[in-house]
């Protein structure tokens, strides 16, 4: 692979060594890409994928027909004949020239599925990289008029191609693991902000976020997108959003961070400059006074809100697992019609029982039903189609908890890689929360083994609530099913909390809940 970086790096291109993640294995990301032989000898190509910045000139069209990238090209004119290159994944990179100083004008998406890979911006793999070959070779075509002038205009807020598959993210473009990661926790910070900190929050989340770019960690459309539809969902004027990103990005990428390096035993040898405002590059933003920096013990803490008291906080990733016949999705049903009466908009999905049997169940609770409502379709978490929809209609419908029943079987997390399922379902998880602002409860049929739930390492670490739920003691017909209920994680929102209720028979065939000891609270919403 030296070879062949060197070979390019002679035309011009500024290339750079990259993991099989197609993560660059340079500090300071493709911003460190470079031309000069000896640089490129240096670095370590063992194993390596080549990576090349997107030269002066030149747009590299993006196509992933997994993501709808088929879908939407079939809305245009064909592209002209010109330099293509087939991904590992199946998708093409379509080479095209385009007119001096025009590129930093240009959208970076044409539609879901297609992006747009323009000069300093980004980079992308290529051939010989494994997986990575040239379908048509020779020189870029010029970009077609009709193209240019897609790409010229300012995408509509909010725009989605009804014809195709709506814009849905995709783990490999859009992180690397440490950068997805990294992501997620900063979009939780930001959600979570107390007023009259949300800007501040935003200033030093976009900050983060902007030196992982520019370490080639994140796509940076993808984190602008998803730090301003944050943004503005917790009440930011745009306005000051855009004010607020735009300079907390111009310093944050001027100062790159990547993840720490590891030797083969896993130890930290070394790590990345740049995790502060200033450095080298002198860039400056606000940051607290001193006497602001370090926490004052003396003074109270906000309590975070809840739906139900230690249940359900709000913006909360809830799983909720146990044994068979635990009552899991009976009791967790049972919460949200009582919360349907609180004024609580309840949403439940059910990904494996009929809805008939679901609703009859359902009608002994007696919810509100402007407040609650039941899906009268199974959905298919894995289709990014029926997310997207998913999240239309709970936009629309201004919901505060979605409910999912079940996981396990629509991810088959009993598998050999359950783990890695496990985590890409938290992160469709956490893109739906971000996206319509609720709580999500997740009932897990997987069972468990001891008291973890299968898969544990991976759920667990992935929710900010994680309810183990028995049954207790022997069931008779005619008496009540008791259950318990303990947080196995309570660190975020501090609700340690051991319950033992029971689901009765009520007047009229009806179903209420009853509690032995402490018991939920319900805040109205």
């Amino acid at each position: 692979m030296l070879d062949a970086a060197l070979k390019l790096a002679a035309t011009g291109r500024a290339v750079f060594p990259c993991g099989a993640d197609k993560a660059p294995r340079v500090t300071g990301g493709f911003h460190s890409a470079s031309t000069d032989p000896d640089t490129i000898r240096s670095w370590n190509w063992e194993g390596a994928m080549l990576g090349a910045v997107i030269p002066d000139g030149v747009i590299v069209v993006d196509i992933d027909p997994r993501n709808g990238g088929d879908q939407t090209m079939a809305l245009f004119p064909a592209l002209p004949k010109s330099r293509v290159v087939r991904t590992r994944s199946g998708g093409t990179h379509v080479y095209l020239a385009i007119p001096t100083d025009t590129g930093a004008g240009l959208r970076s998406q044409l539609g879901p599925g297609v992006d747009i890979k323009k000069p300093g911006k980004g980079y992308v793999i290529v051939p010989p990289s494994e997986g990575y070959k040239f379908v048509v070779g020779g020189e870029p075509a010029f970009i077609p008029d009709w193209l240019l002038v897609e790409l010229a205009t300012k995408a509509p807020e909010g725009q989605a191609a009804e014809a195709s598959a709506p814009k849905f993210f995709e783990q490999f473009e859009q992180g690397t693991p440490y950068g997805v990661a990294a992501l997620e926790r900063q979009l939780g910070k930001l959600a979570t902000a107390p007023d009259g900190e949300r800007n501040n929050t935003l200033n030093t989340v976009t900050f983060s976020l902007a030196q992982l770019v520019a370490g080639g960690e994140l796509h940076p459309d993808v984190v602008e997108d998803k730090v301003r539809e944050v943004a503005l969902q917790i009440g930011l004027d745009p306005d000051e959003v855009t004010k607020t990103m735009m300079s907390a990005w111009a310093a944050g990428e001027n100062e790159p961070w990547q993840a720490p390096n590891k030797d083969s035993s896993g130890v930290l040898t070394s790590v990345a400059p740049g995790r502060e405002y200033g450095g080298a590059s002198g860039a400056t933003a606000p940051t607290p006074d001193e006497d602001n920096f370090w926490v004052d013990w003396e003074a109270d803490e906000p309590d975070l809100p809840f739906y139900v008291w230690p249940l359900l906080p709000k913006n909360a990733y809830v799983l909720v697992f146990g044994a068979t016949e635990a009552s899991k999705s009976m009791s967790m049903v049972g919460i949200l019609c009582t919360s349907s009466h609180h004024g609580v908009r309840s949403s439940v999905y059910s990904l494996e029982n009929p809805p008939a049997t679901d609703r009859q169940r359902i009608r002994r609770w007696a919810p509100n039903k402007d407040y609650f409502r039941l899906t009268n379709n199974a959905i298919d978490f894995s289709d990014p189609r029926q997310v997207q929809a998913m999240i239309d209609r709970e936009q629309a419908w201004g919901t505060d908890v979605i409910m999912i029943d079940t996981y396990s079987h629509a991810f088959h997390s009993r598998s050999d890689d359950g783990n890695a399922k496990a985590i890409a379902f938290a992160q469709t998880v956490r893109h739906v929360m971000a996206a319509v602002g609720c709580s999500i409860i997740v009932v897990d049929h997987t069972g468990f083994v001891g008291d973890e739930p299968r898969d544990a390492s991976a759920k667990r670490q992935q929710v900010d609530v994680a309810i183990l739920m028995k049954k207790a003691g022997e069931w008779r017909p005619g008496a009540p099913s008791r259950f318990t209920m303990e947080n196995r994680k309570a660190a975020r929102f501090s609700n340690p909390f051991n319950l033992v209720g029971e689901i009765r028979d009520g007047k009229d065939n009806a179903l209420e809940l009853g509690w032995i000891g402490d018991h939920p609270r319900w805040e109205t919403s």
